[in-house]
């Protein structure tokens, strides 16, 4: 009887282990941009113990017209099992470099930023402005909740100086860092 019940317990034991979740699995679309392309680039992502999927839609490649360009909306869609007392958080943050020359031209090797994000009410407030190096900083730049999305625009700021410096030709490039995740509503 001893000998039954060590062994029924070193087989729970065994199914216990294998029975462990991932808190969150990620499927996504990789797209490598190219100067012109427009495709968006969208992340869909799952969670298996909360049961929570949605995808996350990323703005695509963009041109800097001026020193204040601001970007396309980053939105979450086809939301499904979200809990009353969860919401979604899309970010961002830089790539821990400022934007690089790439090419040939006159001009500074980079341009400093800042990425800025904004309240859209009546007027733009702004929420947030932090350095793209500094790579433990990211950003809310939308939230879903309550069956409701709400972006917050984003605002590559590039001070005068840094934008003159660049002129009067190059090719310059950095990467932003998008990731969303699932919170609890305090």
């Amino acid at each position: 009887m001893k000998k039954l019940l060590a062994l029924l317990c070193a087989l729970t034991l065994l199914l216990s282990l294998g029975v462990t979740a991932f808190a969150s699995d990620l499927e996504f679309k990789s797209h490598d941009y190219t100067q012109g392309d427009q495709e968006p680039m969208t992340q869909l992502i799952w969670t298996e113990k909360k049961g929570a999927s949605w995808t996350l839609n990323i703005p695509a490649e963009f041109q800097l017209p001026y020193q204040n360009t601001v970007l396309p909306l980053v939105t979450i869609t086809n939301v499904q099992n979200l809990g009353e007392s969860q919401m979604i958080l899309a970010l961002v943050g830089g790539n821990g470099e400022y934007l690089v020359r790439t090419g040939s031209g006159i001009g500074s090797a980079f341009m400093a930023y800042k990425i800025q994000i904004y309240e859209w009410t009546e007027e733009r407030h702004l929420v947030e402005e932090f350095d793209p190096t500094d790579t433990s900083r990211m950003g809310v730049v939308a939230k879903y909740e309550r069956d409701e999305l709400i972006p917050y625009g984003i605002v590559i700021a590039i001070d005068e100086n840094h934008w003159n410096s660049a002129t009067p030709s190059g090719r310059y490039e950095s990467t932003l860092i998008y990731t969303s995740l699932l919170e609890n509503i305090e």
